[in-house]
């Protein structure tokens, strides 16, 4: 009897050392695809502006006429900003490190957003709804990453609603984590695209560099949360986080 016990023992352990390896097996795989689909990306995303402007500056090289190099400028300028866009984007894209987290209210974090959003330039024509959980505990997190992911989010807002409209936020506190939701009553996401938008350098507009999503869902894995999206067509978007409590570690 000892025996059989001591033999299941290590079969179990055995079972279980398995499992890890092959867990970890995977995590390495699924991150090593990540990391070259974003290199593909990168490149492809980087090269099209670079192929622009070299091709215009060789059409410089033999041009005389004043009237083409005053044209050429600003075509040159806007491609070296999107290439400044898109590095900018990358430079945000890596994991906040704990050392520099700090206990944050979330509520905080949202009205100074809100404050922020006021200011655009377009927020005249938007009304912004905030029902805030004055209950809402406390947790460990990246200030200003998280500021980042919520105007982000509010700023999408604006954009989804051309013609004005009303961005409502919600924060309230469910079996230990903290939920955010962003409302708008906008044009609405097509639900053939709606598993995409998370994805980098995919963009619905014309000057987006499919960065800021990528960036936001990032962001809020690396608090160990996830972001969800629901959307209908000439109803409006709802972008739902899930942020866990997390405390210092001790």
């Amino acid at each position: 009897f000892p025996y059989t016990t001591l033999f299941r023992s290590v079969e179990l352990v055995q079972d279980i050392t398995e499992k890890k390896i092959l867990e970890a097996e995977m995590l390495h795989s699924s991150k090593m695809a990540m990391i070259g689909t974003m290199a593909s990306s990168i490149a492809h995303e980087v090269g099209n502006p670079l192929s622009s402007i070299s091709t215009r500056l060789k059409l410089l090289e033999s041009q005389k006429d004043l009237g083409f190099i005053e044209k050429s400028i600003p075509l040159l300028q806007k491609e070296i900003e999107r290439i400044k866009r898109i590095v900018r984007g990358i430079s945000q894209f890596g994991k906040p490190p704990k050392e520099v987290w700090s206990v944050c209210q979330i509520n905080k974090i949202i009205t100074e957003t809100i404050e922020m959003l006021k200011l655009h330039k377009i927020a005249k024509n938007y009304n912004i709804v905030a029902n805030l959980d004055n209950e809402l505990p406390q947790t460990l997190a990246s200030y200003d990453q998280l500021k980042q992911v919520f105007l982000n989010l509010g700023l999408n807002a604006f954009e989804a609603m051309e013609n004005g409209g009303t961005m409502t936020i919600e924060t309230n506190y469910e079996s230990g984590n903290i939920i955010v939701k962003f409302k708008d009553t906008g044009k609405g996401i097509n639900e053939k695209i709606l598993d995409r938008i998370f994805n980098p350098f995919f963009s619905t507009k014309e000057q987006g560099t499919g960065l800021g999503l990528f960036i936001v869902y990032h962001i809020i894995q690396a608090h160990g949360g996830e972001i969800k999206s629901y959307s209908k067509m000439d109803t409006g978007s709802t972008f739902t986080i899930i942020l866990p409590i997390q405390q210092h570690s001790k």
